[in-house]
């Protein structure tokens, strides 16, 4: 009987302890499933992991680099974080 995989996310996936991360997912494929990854600014990179590892999906911590992860990845569900200084818009009291 095979093991289900765990589902993991890979936080800073084309970062320095992103890859780390990667690394250890690639010796592990057959225990392991990418269920989403994020990167701050390098969005080649991430789309590029997210094909490999067939990453359903992606987060740009810069809100300014989402238009670009959309458009590398028109195939996945992308999202943008806000930053913490960006209030969100209240609804008026009634």
């Amino acid at each position: 009987m095979s093991e289900k995989k765990k589902n993991v996310v890979i936080l800073g996936a084309s970062g320095s302890v992103g890859s780390s991360g990667i690394n250890v997912i690639k010796a592990a494929r057959d225990k392991f499933r990418i269920t989403g990854m994020s990167g701050y600014s390098r969005m080649e990179e991430l789309a590029q992991l997210c094909r490999e590892f067939d990453c359903p999906k992606a987060v740009a911590a810069n809100p300014g680099c989402y238009g670009k992860l959309k458009e590398l990845l028109p195939d996945r569900e992308c999202l943008s974080c806000s930053l913490p200084s960006e209030e969100p818009e209240r609804m008026p009291e009634r």
